[in-house]
């Protein structure tokens, strides 16, 4: 009689801490989102320190949450901080491999580092994907790399 209480005693806690685990992760994913939406407020509003420290926030309690590297790469994008824009970008990338959005993001910030192989690398891995690329920023792209591809 002993061995079954205790065996039911292992089971219910057993069950708990999985219902307590699942509520957690829940729980996470709801703030994560949350707190995605702040930054994102933060980030239209120009707070642009702000909106990085949420974003970072949010990658906090979601590591894999590609949106928010991509956002807080545009966010360090605006601030001229390219390389950091460059390392968000590759997060998201790396997270979601088909997050067209994100290589023309990285794209441009290898144009602004004249780094033109790999901003043409980038602009077609996107257009690979099904993302039309701004034309104007292509027609840029071949005067400042001499290229035409």
């Amino acid at each position: 009689m002993y061995n079954r209480k205790l065996y039911f005693m292992k089971c219910l806690a057993f069950a708990l801490m999985v219902l307590i685990a699942a509520f957690n992760t829940s729980h996470a994913q709801e703030s994560a989102r949350e707190i995605f939406e702040r930054a994102v407020e933060y980030h239209n509003q120009n707070s642009f320190d702000e909106a990085i420290a949420e974003f970072s926030k949010v990658i906090d309690v979601d590591p894999e949450y590609s949106e928010a590297y991509y956002n807080r790469g545009l966010v360090y994008a605006k601030k001229g901080d390219y390389e950091q824009a460059i390392i968000d970008f590759t997060s998201a990338i790396g997270i979601e491999f088909d997050y067209a959005d994100a290589y023309v993001a990285r794209g441009l910030m290898y144009f602004f580092q004249e780094d033109y192989d790999k901003s043409w690398a980038d602009v077609h891995k996107a257009e690979s994907f099904g993302k039309t690329v701004e034309p104007d920023f292509i027609e840029i792209l071949k005067s400042a790399s001499g290229r035409e591809e």
